[in-house]
């Protein structure tokens, strides 16, 4: 089962720290891009791009990893799916990897993205509405939610960025 967009807006304050009302579909929510994205630029190199000064181009068969502008905390009688936008991912955005938000998760939602295009670069800037969320009820509320309840905690604590999801691991 997916929440519509009723039950979308009464858990919205509890889902999204600081929401915008405005972003809520009919049977998802919008997330934006954030402020700085991790570009593959060797093996295993990530190179930080700020994108808070305007649009950068992802060129064709770039990778990056992406948060989201929104911090997202998931309720623990509750689920979280991130996907692409289909208009974005006919342009040739790919989301490289399942994006899954378990129970008691919370901070920036990671997105692995690479452009699938041959020849076409593709914009990004901080603020474009490129995913969404989906939100799905749990039978009944997880007895072991997520174990980290701040991720951003988790990875400054490791001193490492939250490169999981480049490797189709959960977050």
């Amino acid at each position: 089962m997916v929440l519509g967009d009723l039950s979308l807006w009464k858990l919205l304050d509890d889902l999204i720290r600081e929401p915008d009302p405005d972003l809520v579909n009919a049977a998802s929510i919008d997330v934006r891009v954030g402020a700085e994205m991790l570009l593959e630029v060797g093996p295993d190199e990530l190179k930080a791009v700020d994108l808070t000064a305007g649009p950068v181009r992802l060129e064709p068969g770039a990778f990056a990893l992406i948060p989201t502008l929104e911090r997202l905390m998931v309720p623990v009688g509750h689920a979280v799916e991130l996907m692409l936008k289909t208009p974005f991912a006919q342009q040739g955005y790919h989301l490289s990897a399942p994006v899954w938000l378990d129970p008691g998760w919370c901070g920036t939602a990671t997105m692995p993205i690479r452009n699938a295009t041959r020849c076409t670069p593709l914009p990004l800037e901080r603020g474009m509405r490129l995913a969404q969320i989906v939100v799905h009820p749990l039978d009944q509320p997880a007895v072991r939610p997520y174990r980290f309840h701040d991720q951003e905690a988790q990875a400054a604590a490791r001193g490492t960025v939250l490169a999981s999801a480049r490797h189709g691991s959960r977050q």
